[in-house]
């Protein structure tokens, strides 16, 4: 994989328009625990969306919901593209 095929994590949250209304290291946490192996199909990613740190700092706000909801159906492949 070339450095240009990588996804910068603020872009990411940037493409979300979340920039600055999440946490970080919130954001990476959620992204470890996806890539993790045990984590296989959509119902295992939505579970692990729904107990990270991450939803329960911004799933009352609109503006971050889109960047779970990206982040819980995107493929472990995808997940290995993002870097910080």
């Amino acid at each position: 994989m070339t450095e240009a095929e990588r996804v910068h994590l603020d872009e990411l949250l940037a493409r979300h328009s979340v920039t600055e209304t999440v946490d970080r290291a919130s954001v990476i946490d959620l992204i470890n625990r996806l890539r993790e192996p045990d984590i296989k199909t959509s119902e295992d990613r939505d579970r692990v969306v729904k107990e990270s740190r991450l939803w329960k700092e911004v799933s009352h706000r609109d503006t971050a919901m889109s960047l779970l909801n990206s982040l819980a159906q995107m493929a472990p492949i995808f997940l290995n593209q993002i870097h910080w």
